[in-house]
């Protein structure tokens, strides 16, 4: 015998897609913004930081993410 299940999936596919439409607008933001937008986490370490921030201060996404303010302004 054959055992087989069958599961729709459908409103879970629709629900990806709004999500990485979603996602699409808030990079395009992030991105083209002048506002300096940037996020850490708990322990104050750069999780992300969008180019009006980067320009700000002077350093690329690769000098600061990971690491703390007084890390990479001292």
């Amino acid at each position: 015998g054959a055992l087989g299940m069958f599961t729709d999936v459908t409103k879970r596919r629709r629900a990806e897609a709004a999500l990485r439409e979603s996602m699409a607008i808030l990079n395009t933001v992030n991105q083209a913004t002048p506002t300096l937008i940037y996020v850490k986490d708990r322990q104050g370490r750069l999780l992300l930081a969008n180019p009006a921030t980067l320009r700000a201060i002077g350093k690329t996404e690769a000098e600061i993410i990971g690491k703390t303010e007084m890390d990479f302004l001292s």
